[in-house]
């Protein structure tokens, strides 16, 4: 963990920065790294010929990680649609095959001096960190949310646009938070919940639970 900045984290003259994904996530990231160089796409092989048309230097993973240096610098591109979901892994085989991820802070996001961000923690557009609050690694939050006083936020989690996590809250890994939900305050939630876009928790979520509504309850999964 480390005391946030401002500005993403940029790579110097004499390391690659590479784009893992070549989506909607990934167009967000670009909008966030404001003009910054990126030296290569990666993608699957199957997503190699569809993302070659959009990006002039796209390279297949596997190839990837077994020919390139692990100086390089990678910025994760990959959207996050499920709790455990293939960000979560790439970030995963990437680390362990020596790389290190960009923490992306974008121009217009606010992240107090006093809040800290884990490796490839990613806060986009117009979002806000509060004092005291932590990011775990490979977290996104997305544009307009805002993460509260001396909340936890855990590793591989996601907070949809324009969510409110309230102070003093803590979230452990690999949830999902839906868009424009609130969560309030001093709040405990389990891993692997998926909180309902517009939901409002206003009780504890325990582990792997999918809640919904005004306020959230648990929804039965057949």
């Amino acid at each position: 963990m480390f005391i946030a900045i401002q500005r993403a984290v940029l790579h110097n003259g004499c390391m690659d920065l590479i784009m893992l994904g070549a989506g909607g996530h990934a167009h967000s990231i670009l909008d966030a790294l404001a003009g910054t160089q990126i030296d290569a796409f990666v993608v699957p092989a199957q997503d190699v010929t569809s993302a070659s048309g959009l990006h002039r230097k796209v390279l297949e993973e596997s190839r990837f990680l077994a020919t390139h240096r692990t100086s390089a610098r990678i910025a994760n591109g990959i959207g996050q649609m499920t709790p455990r979901s293939a960000r979560g892994q790439a970030f995963d085989r990437f680390r362990s095959a020596g790389f290190e991820f960009e923490t992306i802070i974008h121009p217009s996001a606010v992240v107090s001096a006093l809040a800290t961000l884990g490796e490839g923690a990613q806060v986009l557009a117009g979002a806000i960190v509060g004092p005291g609050a932590s990011v775990g690694a490979n977290t996104v939050i997305n544009s307009a949310a805002i993460i509260e006083h001396h909340c936890s936020i855990g590793a591989n989690v996601h907070v949809g646009p324009g969510a409110v996590i309230c102070g003093d809250t803590q979230i452990e890994d690999h949830c999902m938070i839906g868009a424009g939900s609130t969560i309030i305050q001093g709040l405990h939630v389990e891993t692997g919940v998926q909180l309902g876009a517009g939901a409002v928790l206003v009780s504890d979520a325990h582990r792997d639970q999918i809640l919904a509504g005004v306020p959230a309850k648990p929804l039965r999964v057949d």
